[in-house]
């Protein structure tokens, strides 16, 4: 994957956020603009989800699913991200270990850097630096532990959390090349 600018960064977790809230409505098709950008990093995504599928975003907490962690880290988890959406200044609308708590976080830090790459605000560096840290600590394996019913569904996860992981790893280069300057 290419290294994305902040205009395309954003887009991704826009995108993101867009396709899990779709998922967790079920309600009529994916947005035509969402399911584009998808294609054009090489992953087509499903139109159509079963209830099952549904009902499994929807039920997904980081705290319940993340066995990556132990038993305290787990049961703490909501209240710390909680804490860190809050430190923030991010206004929660879910549950704060949901994959629509998480991803719509995600987004609104990529808008934030987008935004003050355009003002020229010297605070841009300091959105990517959290953006990429919460993406390393807590989207990345919270996503790697969605195991969805659908084998479809659940393929186009791993090719999702691929992405993010790539775009992790383009940021993280990018910032320290920054910081050695």
């Amino acid at each position: 994957m290419a290294e994305l600018n902040s205009f395309e960064r954003a887009n991704l977790y826009v995108a993101l956020h867009v396709y899990f809230s779709w998922l967790a409505d079920s309600v009529g098709e994916p947005p035509v603009e969402v399911l584009n950008f998808f294609e054009s990093l090489g992953v087509e995504l499903p139109r159509r989800v079963s209830r099952e599928t549904v009902e499994y975003i929807k039920r997904y907490r980081a705290g319940i699913f993340r066995t990556d962690l132990n038993s305290v880290a787990r049961e703490f988890l909501k209240d710390h991200l909680t804490a860190l959406y809050r430190a923030a200044g991010y206004v929660l609308t879910e549950p704060a270990d949901s994959l629509l708590a998480m991803t719509a976080f995600a987004a609104r830090l990529a808008i934030n850097a987008y935004i003050s790459h355009i003002k020229g605000d010297k605070s841009a560096e300091k959105f990517e630096r959290q953006l990429h840290r919460f993406i390393k600590t807590h989207l990345i394996p919270a996503l790697e532990h969605v195991k969805p019913p659908e084998k479809i569904f659940s393929n186009v996860v791993e090719e999702l959390t691929q992405i993010i992981k790539d775009d992790a790893k383009l940021l993280a280069a990018r910032l320290s090349r920054q910081t050695s300057l």
